[in-house]
Formats: structure tokens, C-alpha cells, sequence
């Protein structure tokens, strides 16, 4: 509900994909009590522990990434396992079993990007892929060329 497609449905635009957010709670002293509100599955493990950063927002777009490879929401509680990147990834490798049939992935986009997402959504932050790199990789780079080949 936080993807919106253009008219044509060929361009996303991400509105907001779990970016989480302090909150203080309490009055303006030093002494308040910061509190973390975001969506369940998009938030970071970390978050719990500490401020939001540009790690935590990785976690959400690979997240959002495994969203789009399966077709599966983020949290439901219904799963075994709730939480969609811990579903979705096992041995830090994409299942790719898990592919959205009706989404008809060519097979090496889905290998791709499923690659970037689990990246991406690494329990430990200090071995989570910033974004940046992920835009620099070759692989990465390859992926947007074919995907804008594509569109055309």
C-alpha cells in the first residue's frame, strides 16, 4: 500500500517503506525515554537498541525488495515465521523458490536482486551492504540496464 505505480505501471515510487523513527516520550528534559515507532517486519533488529541510520533504512529496502520478489507481506502473523526476511532467506541466500509465480521474473533478475535484498536485510548491521555500495556494484549496475532495457 506504500508502493505507488504511475498510470502505465512501469515506474514505482516508494512512499514509505518502514523508515523508522525516534519518538520521545515524556516532556523536553534530558531525562525522557526514546521510544522507536515503525512497521513490524520493516524495522531493523538493531532498532531496539539503537537510533535509526542509514543501516536501518537498508533493512527496510531489502525488505521491500523481498516484498516485491514474492509477493508476501512484510509481517503476517499467520506464518511460522512472522517476519518476511527471516521467511524469505536461509544460509544468507535467497529461497528462490519463494518467487511470485504471477510476476513472471526473468531468472536472472530474481538471482540478482534476490542477492542485493539479503544483503541487504543481514541481521547484524555491521555486515548489512549500505545502499551505496549496493549502487556501485557491478552486478547491481547490470540489473538496472536490463530492467530499463526492458521498459523500453
Amino acid at each position: 500500500s506504500n508502493i505507488l505505480m504511475d498510470g502505465a505501471l512501469r515506474h514505482a515510487r516508494l512512499a514509505d517503506f518502514g523508515l523508522a523513527k525516534d519518538q520521545v516520550k515524556g516532556s523536553r528534559t534530558h531525562g525522557t525515554t526514546g521510544i522507536v515507532v515503525g512497521s513490524p517486519g520493516y524495522m531493523a533488529p538493531e532498532l531496539m537498541m539503537r537510533p535509526a541510520n542509514e543501516k536501518t533504512d537498508a533493512f527496510a529496502l531489502g525488505v521491500v525488495a523481498l516484498e516485491i520478489l514474492t509477493g508476501l507481506p512484510a509481517w503476517n502473523e499467520d506464518r511460522e515465521t512472522v517476519a518476511l526476511n527471516d521467511y524469505a532467506v536461509s544460509d544468507n541466500k535467497f529461497q528462490e523458490f519463494l518467487v511470485d509465480a504471477k510476476a513472471s521474473w526473468p531468472p536472472a533478475e530474481v538471482g540478482a536482486l534476490g542477492d542485493h535484498a539479503v544483503k541487504l536485510t543481514y541481521f547484524d548491521p555491521n555486515q548489512r551492504q549500505k545502499v551505496s555500495d549496493m549502487e556501485q556494484s557491478n552486478s547491481f549496475q547490470e540489473h538496472v540496464q536490463r530492467s530499463e532495457q526492458a521498459l523500453r
